[in-house]
C-alpha cells in the first residue's frame, strides 16, 4: 500500500518535551486507526455523522526510533521508520510534521528530548439505511404510531427502517441514539456488524 486511501484523513500531533530518563533523543510514534460511520437518507442523498468508533488495531501501533543528533536526517529518518510502516506516503507525511516540529523547537535541543508523535487515521464508512416513502393500506395497519424515542407522531417526520429488524424510528432520532449505540431501541438487536464494514 503506497498511499493512504481517499477515505482516510490522517491526523498528526507532534509534541516535544524534555527526556528526564533517557541520554538519547528519542522519538515515540503512536497509531491509532479509527472509524467515522455516517448514514446516508436515500430519499435526498443528506449525509448525517453518526459517530467515531474504534476500528481494528493496525499492524504496527507504536514505533519508538532513536534518534542520533549527528546521524539523524530527513531521509534516514524516512528509511528507518518506513521499514516498520511500509507506507512512504505515511511515514513522509509523519517524518515532515517531526521536522516540522523540531524546527520549531531548536531551542532546547541540545538537551535529550522526547518527541511524541500521534497519528490517528480516520476512515469514513457509509451506511444506506432506507427511508420508508408513504406507506400503504396494509402497513399503515403494522405500522408504529410513535417513535418509541421521541413519543411522537411517526407521520410528522422523515422515517427510517433499520435494516436487520425492520423497526422503524424518525430519522432524526435513530441517528442521535446511533451515535451512542449499536442497537435498535425496541428489540435490542445489533444494527451494524462486521461485515456491513467489509
Amino acid at each position: 500500500m503506497n498511499t493512504v486511501p481517499r477515505d482516510v484523513k490522517v491526523h498528526i500531533d507532534v509534541s516535544v518535551s524534555l527526556s528526564t530518563r533517557s541520554y538519547i533523543n528519542t522519538a515515540s510514534i503512536n497509531l491509532f486507526h479509527k472509524l467515522q460511520r455516517h448514514v446516508v437518507d436515500e430519499s435526498d442523498g443528506t449525509v448525517n455523522c453518526i459517530g467515531l468508533y474504534p476500528a481494528p488495531p493496525l499492524p504496527v501501533p507504536h514505533i519508538c526510533l532513536n534518534l542520533f543528533k549527528d546521524k539523524t536526517s530527513s531521509k534516514d529518518l524516512l528509511s528507518r521508520l518506513d521499514s516498520h510502516l511500509h507506507n512512504p506516503y505515511l511515514s513522509l507525511q509523519i517524518v515532515e510534521k517531526m521536522a516540522e516540529q523540531a524546527a520549531q523547537n531548536n531551542g532546547f535541543l541540545l538537551e535529550p528530548y522526547l518527541m511524541a508523535v500521534n497519528v490517528v487515521l480516520v476512515q469514513d464508512v457509509f451506511h444506506k439505511i432506507p427511508v420508508s416513502g408513504l406507506p400503504g393500506k396494509e402497513e399503515t395497519l403494522k405500522k408504529e404510531t410513535k417513535c418509541v424515542i421521541c413519543l411522537e407522531d411517526m407521520r410528522t417526520n422523515k422515517q427510517l427502517k433499520l435494516p436487520h429488524c425492520l423497526h422503524q424510528f424518525h430519522f432524526r432520532c435513530i441517528s442521535k441514539w446511533l451515535q451512542s449505540r449499536n442497537s435498535c431501541p425496541l428489540c435490542r438487536e445489533i444494527v451494524f456488524v462486521k461485515s456491513d464494514f467489509e
